[in-house]
């Protein structure tokens, strides 16, 4: 029988300028954490874009879910998934944290300002 122990996490809303203004949440303070980031402030119709989503969790965490924002104003030229993990030792104690990172080349296909919602990502018990 599966736990029903779990938590969301949420990456807050990117408002755009005919594309993406850059910005990031992450949850201060706790072994979670996601985030979103763009390389661009503005681009033009046409032009594009990276938009990076980015979840940290402590190794021991199983990521159930990691739903990605809705891009449906945008192109999506290329996607890639990525995982890592690093292991720190401080006192003598061991920490280990897996950042999973999902990357999307986008094209802005029309003028205007664009919204991007929420990614969210739900972690078992």
């Amino acid at each position: 029988m599966r736990s029903s122990s779990f938590s969301w996490v949420r990456a807050l809303p990117m408002v755009a300028l005919v594309a993406v203004l850059s910005s990031s949440s992450t949850l201060a303070a706790s072994p979670v954490g996601l985030r979103m980031t763009t390389n661009a402030t503005t681009v033009r119709q046409g032009d594009s874009f990276q938009l990076d989503v980015v979840l940290t969790v402590n190794g021991q965490d199983a990521v159930d879910e990691l739903d990605m924002p809705d891009l449906d104003d945008f192109d999506v030229l290329q996607q890639t998934e990525t995982q890592g993990a690093s292991i720190n030792m401080v006192g003598g104690r061991r920490t280990v944290l897996v950042e999973h990172r999902r990357s999307f080349m986008l094209r802005a296909t029309a003028a205007g300002t664009k919204q991007i919602g929420e990614a969210t990502a739900r972690l078992g018990g």
